[in-house]
């Protein structure tokens, strides 16, 4: 009668935590002396040292992750604030070297060009 109690019991408390509840330790007489009793109990005070550590963990994952979020979003921005300086600079550059190319063009054209009113000598 004592076993059919006790098993009665532990699919009781069984039954409430996985339902979520949390329930007071009650030990059955034959099972209060017991070092699988023992064992059992500090697997579970471990399991749920655990447990709460990989809660806050993920708490702490998770906040970290949204902060990163926000960091990449703002390099994100200051990269396409460059993008658009570097192609307002290429931009100037090229503007440059064509104006460069031009004198260069001119120079060499003018240098190339007989004297007004004089014979070119050889």
């Amino acid at each position: 009668m004592r076993v059919w109690l006790c098993m009665g019991l532990f699919l009781f408390l069984v039954a409430s935590v996985q339902a979520g509840r949390r329930v007071p330790v009650v030990v059955c007489p034959s099972l209060e002396n017991s070092t699988r009793f023992q064992e059992l109990s500090d697997r579970v005070a471990r399991i749920e040292k655990q447990t709460g550590d990989l809660v806050q963990l993920l708490d702490h994952r998770l906040s970290t992750s949204s902060e990163l979020e926000g960091k990449i979003a703002e390099l994100r921005s200051e990269v396409a604030e460059v993008k658009v300086q570097l192609q307002i600079l290429v931009k100037a550059f090229i503007a440059l070297l064509a104006v460069l190319l031009l004198l260069i063009l001119l120079i060499f054209l003018r240098l190339r060009k007989p004297p007004r009113g004089g014979s070119i000598r050889l």
